[in-house]
């Protein structure tokens, strides 16, 4: 098994950025198929980095909404 550091995640996050395909780490060559892909890789790289505490969950995936209601008497 794989394990997942921060600069796998860095590395990611740069191929995304860029809309480059292919990621070289670690001496090897990795070519992904699609920035959905690749996008789908980041996500599992830091799920996974996350629930082995070295990354912080991250709260900002959805904004906080409240309503309120008024009523006349």
């Amino acid at each position: 098994m794989t394990t997942w550091t921060l600069e796998h995640l860095q590395a990611l996050e740069e191929a995304i950025a860029s809309g480059e395909l292919e990621i070289y780490r670690d001496g090897m060559r990795v070519q992904y198929r699609s920035i959905t892909e690749l996008q789908r890789a980041y996500e599992m790289v830091r799920n996974q980095l996350e629930r082995d505490g070295q990354l912080q969950q991250s709260t900002a995936t959805l904004p906080s909404v409240t309503y309120a209601a008024f009523t006349r008497d």
